[in-house]
């Protein structure tokens, strides 16, 4: 048991390391959106705005991620990971998920209105959906700050006992 442990403390410390590769990723999305919606021929799009539709979710992933960096680099940290700092960047991050999808559509929506018309008089519309993953990513996470928050409050019970 302690071998398997001593593992895992050896494997935590890489965990945020992996999370800014996968923010860089991420970045590097967001950028070329922003690109493309500057240039959007020399990135195959036809309108400029098609650029924008995915920007909610990179944003709201890359907002996601910071948290998550916080709340990974506190399980390196000697001490408890139930604090009310995790709960709260647990919370924060199922917010900004739940947010993603709403968001999501909200901008194709906008999007789709302001298209311009084809040289044939139609106008060109897109809808997708990201399949409601991220929303039950963000309610998965919503369950998991509902535990560390229990276990915030067993931690300062067993605190106060000894």
């Amino acid at each position: 048991m302690v071998a398997k442990y001593n593992r895992l403390r050896k494997v935590i410390p890489l965990l945020p390391v992996l999370l800014v590769l996968v923010e860089l990723v991420v970045l590097y999305s967001i950028g070329q959106n922003v690109y493309a919606f500057f240039y959007p021929q020399k990135m195959g799009f036809l309108w400029s705005g098609d650029a924008l539709g995915p920007l909610p979710l990179y944003a709201g992933v890359f907002i996601s991620l910071i948290f998550m960096f916080g709340f990974l680099r506190s399980l390196t940290d000697i001490g408890t990971v139930f604090s009310r700092k995790n709960v709260l960047r647990l919370r924060l991050t199922s917010f900004v998920l739940l947010l993603i999808e709403p968001l999501h559509y909200l901008l194709q929506l906008l999007l789709n209105k302001l298209r311009p018309l084809t040289p044939e008089g139609f106008r060109v519309t897109t809808v997708s959906s990201l399949g409601g993953v991220i929303l039950i990513s963000g309610l998965i996470i919503f369950s998991v700050a509902a535990a560390f928050e229990y276990g915030t409050a067993l931690q300062k019970e067993s605190d106060e006992t000894l």
